[in-house]
């Protein structure tokens, strides 16, 4: 696993500096690089995060008999703390349909028991509503991964080692472009190009990608 302070030392050195990198609160460029590479990662994670692989994950839940209502921390449990937001729920393997809560508090949250087929999410509270069921059925919720925020020496990102160079040079990118670095802003430059185009192939959901580097 590559750490926060791994990545950090990465670039580091890819500036030409010499010495050690102890902590990304080190002072002076360290911590300036610390937080270069964070708000990289950021960026990263919300350019297309729709498409992303790696920004949502699954669980499966038991709906209750006559409930439609349910909240994030009784569907996720000790999850809640990566919790973004519901994206979809599967039934059988099928998506339900979604449609706007308060269409369905009018035409569905009423009406008789069923097998799933219709769901909403409250935008105020989070909460995930489905039709009522008769008896207790299986289905798999979908929900958006929170935003990672690299903090501390030991945070490791959700990615593989192998593919988190795109972080560090889109840190050194957005640096060097700072600061007017010109030789290492095209040098960043080059060597984003290559490892977000390998990020893409690896992380795409299979959509049409931007072919351009918006997150610069």
């Amino acid at each position: 696993m590559v750490t926060f302070l791994d990545l950090l030392k990465t670039a580091y050195s890819s500036t030409g500096q010499q010495g050690e990198v102890y902590s990304v609160d080190d002072p002076g460029l360290p911590s300036i690089l610390a937080k270069a590479i964070s708000a990289a990662w950021v960026s990263i994670q919300e350019d297309n995060s729709k498409d992303w692989n790696f920004t949502d994950d699954v669980v499966d839940f038991n709906l209750s008999p006559g409930r439609v209502e349910y909240t994030p921390d009784e569907i996720l449990g000790a999850n809640i703390i990566n919790f973004g937001a519901f994206s979809s729920v599967l039934y059988e393997g099928t998506a339900l349909d979604e449609i706007p809560v308060l269409d369905f508090k009018i035409t569905v949250a009423d009406a008789d028991p069923r097998r799933p087929s219709k769901f909403a999410i409250s935008p105020s509270t989070g909460n995930l509503f489905v039709n009522k069921v008769s008896v207790t059925e299986p289905v798999k919720v979908v929900y958006e991964i929170k935003t990672q925020v690299l903090t501390s020496d030991d945070d490791v990102v959700r990615i593989i080692d192998k593919n988190q160079g795109a972080i560090v040079w889109l840190g050194l990118l957005n640096y060097s472009t700072d600061i007017g670095n010109r030789n290492l802003q095209i040098k960043a430059d080059k060597m984003l190009r290559t490892a977000y185009s390998s990020f893409c192939r690896k992380y795409n959901k299979g959509k049409r990608m931007k072919t351009k580097l918006d997150i610069i």
